[in-house]
């Protein structure tokens, strides 16, 4: 059994009797090949489903059938801009569909955690029912990031709701970026928002860019 798994255990058994969603580390081969580390810290799962299950199969099946859609595309973009500002220092222009599979590839090379295990059918929770969960499982929150070992974490609308737990992270650059050890963690919006794909592209390159991420030193592949 892996730490992951035990975690696993001990998280869905403080949620006995609910619809427990494991995540994290979307494809574990890619994820060892890639040069940049990148977590989504999200809020939330959603479905109608009565058991439980696993949002990193869930994720590969979906881009299997149906291509990045919805709140994923926007995150491979994300994924984009920070590897390429990690490993390349730069940020090239929004991606084309031309680079089509290279966005796929390190989407799946990304982690997506969220903060709430519990599916309980609620499309969207309000931030204290995030809190809320964020109190509850900090303990457990904290050590399945440990595990993942990220360089930067990207928070769709969860810091205010979690920041208690990384109490020494710095503010490098406002608004948005902080600094605790080796983690870069940036404040910004949810992968579901609604504003064009290229602005906020451009927006988390500039806070990269400003904050001095991509002086990151790149992962050993």
């Amino acid at each position: 059994m892996s730490d992951s798994d035990d975690l696993f255990q001990q998280w869905a058994a403080r949620h006995k009797g609910k619809t427990f969603v494991q995540d994290g580390i979307i494809d574990k081969k890619k994820w060892d090949a890639a040069k940049s580390k990148i977590l989504f810290l999200l809020k939330e799962p959603y479905s109608d489903r009565q058991m439980s299950w696993d949002l990193r199969e869930n994720i590969i099946g979906t881009v299997n059938e149906m291509g990045l859609v919805g709140s994923w595309r926007q995150a491979s973009y994300w994924s984009y801009a920070c590897h390429h500002r990690i490993v390349h220092g730069t940020l090239p222009s929004f991606p084309a569909k031309a680079e089509e599979r290279e966005l796929v590839d390190l989407f799946l090379s990304s982690a997506v955690l969220n903060v709430k295990k519990v599916d309980d059918g609620q499309s969207s929770s309000e931030p204290e029912v995030i809190k809320k969960y964020a109190d509850m499982d900090g303990d457990l929150i904290l050590q399945q990031v440990g595990f993942i070992s990220p360089q930067v974490m990207i928070c769709g609308y969860t810091w205010d709701c979690v920041k208690h737990l990384w109490p020494n992270a710095k503010p490098v650059y406002d608004p948005g970026v902080l600094r605790d050890g080796n983690l870069w963690i940036i404040n910004f919006w949810h992968p579901a928002n609604r504003y064009p794909h290229a602005l906020t592209y451009y927006c988390l390159g500039a806070l990269l860019e400003h904050a001095g991420v991509h002086k990151v030193k790149a992962a050993a592949a």
